[in-house]
């Protein structure tokens, strides 16, 4: 579906809620999920839900699986 999304000139972003802990959770940690996520969906960023910024270890796991992936912060990024 993104690639069909990213013919017609449109970015996909997945969405991240990292206060999200009463739904059934991955056998693995949230970088691991989001990074296999993005790699999966060919996502052009992910929202960071309630956050000003992404942790470093998500970045470094999300690059790993595909460089160049925006974060879009909910609140103002940290400078």
């Amino acid at each position: 579906m993104a690639r069909q999304f990213h013919r017609n000139g449109v970015k996909v972003f997945l969405p991240y809620n990292p206060w999200d802990t009463g739904t059934n959770r991955e056998a693995k940690s949230d970088e691991e999920a989001l990074a296999e996520a993005v790699a999966a969906t060919e996502a052009d960023g992910i929202f960071l839900d309630t956050m000003v910024q992404a942790p470093a270890r998500l970045r470094q796991a999300v690059d790993a699986a595909r460089p160049g992936v925006a974060f879009a912060p909910e609140g103002h990024p940290l400078v």
